[in-house]
């Protein structure tokens, strides 16, 4: 299966050593999973997912986290609205996250190369819907039943491969539960309608948008 293991690593500046150290696993396991020789079970992809910052779906290639360069500008801006206008109030509320006072300037500046996880994380924080933070002053497009038909067709392949790789759905090496399960399936479908919708957002021409 191919994934984007290999991708996050380098950008993180880590060796298949050091990678495989934070997760417990012998780097020639790392190896094996980066050239798509071996699937990584359900536990290390969500252990893999709070390590870099990103979906599930994105490891595995079928969302794309890392929101366009175009929108952190207006993501800071919304994150300082949010925060009722005051930058200061903006890096303390982001810290009660776990964001650091470097980190958040760099979101503010709209240098930071958010990612859909990420993004989820401060929508509710804040109270607000990820959209929120995405638009400016146009409406996003809305998905259409055929959307929803390609992301659910989407999540359903995606579901498939989890289940019949080499461990299927498992954490701590048992099956997973009905809840962690429903919570896994919806963390999915949430990254696959932000995903759809940045695309019909960046590919539909601004005199079709609709005005607030």
């Amino acid at each position: 299966m191919e994934n984007r293991i290999r991708e996050l690593r380098k950008k993180r500046g880590m060796t298949m050593k050091q990678l495989g150290k934070e997760l417990g696993l012998a780097e020639s396991t790392i190896s094996q999973y980066e050239t798509g020789k071996r699937n990584a079970d359900n536990e290390t992809l969500l252990k893999m997912g709070d390590l870099f910052g990103v979906s599930v779906g994105y490891i595995l290639g079928n969302s794309d986290d890392v929101m366009p360069p175009d929108l952190y500008a207006t993501i800071g801006q919304k994150i300082i609205f949010a925060a009722g206008g005051d930058k200061d109030n903006a890096v303390r509320a982001l810290a009660k996250i776990g964001i650091s006072a470097e980190t958040a300037s760099e979101m503010i500046r709209g240098s930071y190369p958010f990612t859909m996880m990420t993004l989820q994380q401060i929508a509710d924080h804040f109270g607000r819907s990820t959209q929120f933070f995405l638009s400016s002053q146009e409406k996003s497009p809305a998905l259409t039943e055929k959307d929803e038909r390609d992301i659910a067709k989407r999540l359903a392949n995606v579901l498939a491969d989890l289940e019949n790789s080499q461990d299927g759905l498992m954490f701590s090496g048992e099956a997973l539960d009905d809840t962690t399960r429903e919570l896994l399936i919806a963390s999915l479908h949430n990254s696959m309608q932000i995903g759809k919708t940045l695309a019909k957002q960046k590919f539909t021409p601004k005199k079709y948008r609709e005005e607030d």
